[in-house]
C-alpha cells in the first residue's frame, strides 16, 4: 500500500463545491472516479478541505492510498493519466509520494484563500471576480483586515454547520492589495470554517461602504453571534490559492492566475 498526494486546481463554477455528496456534482467525486478508471481498482480520495459551492481552487491537496493490486501507473505519470479523462475545469497538477502516516487535513498548517474584487464590469471578468457596483473606500477594508488577526472565535464571520465542533480560527494574515482594476484580498489562517472567508469579504465591504461603523463591527465581533448586519461575498470570486505543510510535498508549487482584477 502507498499513499500518494496530488496537487489539483479546478474551476469550481459547475460543481456543489468538493465533497462528496448522494445528489451533487463535487471535485471529489470527479478526481476519484477517474483515478479509479487509471488505476482500475477503487480509489477513495480525501482533500486538505471543503470549499464550497461555486469556490475555485489553485492549490487544492487530496492524498489517497493505492492498493497493492492497482495498475502500475508511475507517479510521475498520474497527472497525465488522470488529465486525459478529467474534464477540462478540473486538472492534477502534481503527484507525489508520501508517508504512510501522512494526512492532508489535520497536517495541514496554513491555508491560504484570495478573493477578487473588480472596479469594472465586465463579462470576461464576473466568472472569477466580483463587481462592486457601489463606491467603497479600501483604507478601510485594510482596516477590518486588521481587526480580525489573531486566534479567536469566528462564530459571527461564518455560516453555521451542524459537524463544526469550534469556530476557533489562528488568522495571521488578511491584506489589500489594489491595482486600478479592482483589489485582491489575501486571508490565511491555521483553519477555516464553513463560509468564513465569504463572511470576511462581505464585512469588509459592508464597513468599506459605511453600511456598518467599524464600531458597529467591533462590537459585532466581540459578541460573537451571527448577524445578518454581516452579509456574505458571492462565492464565485474565492480562490483556495494553497495549503502549507512542515515539509514541501511538491516540487515548485507556485502557481499565478490571469489578471481577473
Amino acid at each position: 500500500m502507498q499513499r500518494i498526494a496530488i496537487l489539483i486546481e479546478y474551476d469550481g463554477t459547475g460543481y456543489n463545491g468538493w465533497q462528496l455528496q448522494p445528489n451533487g456534482n463535487t471535485i471529489q467525486e470527479s478526481v476519484q472516479t477517474v483515478l479509479s478508471r487509471v488505476f482500475a481498482v477503487p480509489i477513495t480520495i480525501h482533500g486538505s478541505g471543503r470549499t464550497d459551492t461555486g469556490v475555485h481552487a489553485i492549490g487544492q491537496v487530496a492524498h489517497f492510498d493505492l492498493p497493492a493490486d492497482a495498475l502500475p501507473v508511475p507517479i510521475a505519470n498520474i497527472p497525465l493519466a488522470s488529465n486525459s479523462l478529467l474534464m477540462p475545469d478540473i486538472r492534477i497538477r502534481q503527484a507525489a509520494l508520501v508517508k504512510s502516516d501522512f494526512h492532508c487535513r489535520f497536517q495541514a498548517i496554513r491555508r491560504e484563500y484570495r478573493y477578487y474584487i473588480s472596479k469594472h464590469e465586465t463579462v470576461f471578468g464576473q466568472r472569477y471576480s466580483w463587481f462592486v457596483r457601489h463606491a467603497f473606500d479600501v483604507d478601510v477594508m485594510r482596516e477590518v483586515g486588521k481587526l480580525i488577526i489573531g486566534k479567536r472565535d469566528f462564530t459571527v464571520l461564518s455560516k453555521f454547520n451542524a459537524t463544526t465542533e469550534s469556530y476557533v480560527c489562528n488568522l495571521t494574515q488578511c491584506t489589500v492589495d489594489e491595482t486600478e482594476f479592482g483589489i485582491c484580498i489575501t486571508i490565511i489562517s491555521n483553519r477555516f470554517v464553513y463560509s468564513m472567508c465569504r463572511a470576511i469579504v462581505g464585512a469588509m465591504v459592508a464597513v468599506a461602504q459605511n453600511r456598518v461603523s467599524i464600531a458597529e463591527f467591533a462590537e459585532l465581533l466581540n459578541a460573537g453571534e451571527r448577524t445578518e448586519r454581516l452579509p456574505l461575498a458571492p462565492y464565485h470570486a474565492l480562490f483556495l490559492q494553497g495549503v502549507t505543510y512542515h515539509s514541501d510535498i511538491f516540487v515548485d508549487e507556485s502557481a499565478t492566475l490571469p489578471p481577473f482584477i
